[in-house]
């Protein structure tokens, strides 16, 4: 199994920084700024790991990924249940990482964001 690099994670912490610098309202930059963050805590994460891909950064990874299009495509979580079919209390446990998003549901949200599946797992395998 695939782990996120932690320079991929590094890499999207500056695009959440970069969209929270030019952000236009507070309440838009907060949520980048908030973005950047977990992404940098997840880069951390992958620094320390040695050994097998743990579950828990997997799943870290797919919340992001899911907040983070959320984000991009200005849809509050009640657009994205909607367009979805999921719903809304779900999406919030996804996006915290409270809840493992299973297949079914993956496949309702990489619809509705307009990404492939795959989309939302690492792509790299770290060393």
């Amino acid at each position: 199994m695939t782990r996120p690099s932690a320079a991929s994670c590094r890499e999207k912490a500056k695009v959440a920084t970069a969209r929270a610098d030019a952000a236009h309202d507070y309440d838009t930059m907060l949520v980048y700024d908030g973005l950047a963050r977990d992404w940098l805590s997840l880069a951390a994460r992958c620094e320390r790991e040695d050994g097998p891909v743990g579950v828990d950064t997997i799943n870290t990874h797919v919340a992001l990924q899911l907040r983070q299009r959320r984000c991009e495509m200005g849809l509050s979580r009640e657009d994205l249940a909607d367009r979805c079919g999921v719903p809304e209390d779900r999406i919030e446990e996804y996006e915290s990482g409270r809840t493992v998003v299973w297949a079914d549901s993956l496949w309702r949200l990489s619809n509705g964001l307009n990404r492939p599946v795959d989309f939302f797992y690492p792509s790299r395998i770290a060393s």
